[in-house]
């Protein structure tokens, strides 16, 4: 089984229950997370601790960088105001919270250095797409208006106007995240694009804010199947 799952924003115990009791991973299995595994849910530590308990456990489990990392990572290394409020208005307090780092109160940006820094280290690995044989795991999208798509990091994680070449993807799927749309419409989205993109961010942080949306899915990337769960963290 080779599964995609979508942005996560902290919701681990949602994350738990999709993988272990609803789709029952094993070792065999292939699972890619489209990135924003942090931020504005409860859980962002819990999250990457559990991920990489099962990387250590020899689960096949891959993370491509999304905007959420790119703005933890920016804020550790490069500790200005701007870096650091940027963070904060895209869901920081909630992270540095489940870290109990409440200090971020009263130090401000140098917070960021009680990030445990295997944690750090984790969100600085991860890449900014994967290829498969049938597909492209992406956070955003890929910009193929621009002469290398490929390159365009900033694209990839950032991008709301989203395009596609058959001839630089080869026939690809691009699966991303990123906006968050109600769990119909991600499935009528994919099937009016001929099977070609999909979107599996359904707005699991969302719960009770938008209608259709506060579940996390998972999209089986050579069935085409979608699995979602509605949000079991608040």
């Amino acid at each position: 089984m080779r599964i995609a799952v979508g942005d996560i924003h902290g919701c681990y115990k949602t994350l738990k229950v999709l993988l272990e009791k609803h789709l029952k991973i094993q070792p065999c299995d292939y699972i890619y997370i489209v990135g924003d595994l942090i931020d504005r849910g409860p859980y962002s530590k819990q999250v990457v601790d559990y991920i990489l308990e099962k990387k250590e456990q020899g689960f096949q489990v891959e993370v491509v960088r999304g905007n959420h990392e790119e703005l933890i990572i920016n804020t550790f290394l490069d500790q200005t105001e701007n870096n650091y409020l940027l963070w904060m208005m895209n869901g920081a307090e909630a992270t540095l919270q489940s870290y109990n780092i409440e200090s971020y109160k009263y130090e401000g940006v140098v917070a960021v250095n009680h990030i445990p820094e295997k944690h750090i280290s984790f969100f600085r690995s991860l890449p900014y797409y994967i290829e498969l044989d049938n597909s492209f795991i992406v956070h955003a999208g890929i910009d193929f208006q621009v002469e290398e798509p490929f390159k365009n990091y900033s694209e990839m994680i950032w991008s709301r106007e989203l395009s596609y070449s058959e001839k630089e993807t080869r026939g690809k799927m691009i699966v991303h995240g990123h906006t968050p749309i109600p769990v119909a419409i991600a499935k009528e989205y994919f099937q009016k694009t001929g099977k070609i993109e999909v979107n599996i961010d359904t707005g699991c942080v969302y719960k009770d804010r938008h209608p259709g949306m506060g579940y996390l899915t998972a999209f089986d990337l050579d069935t085409f199947q979608f699995y979602t769960i509605e949000n079991k963290d608040f």
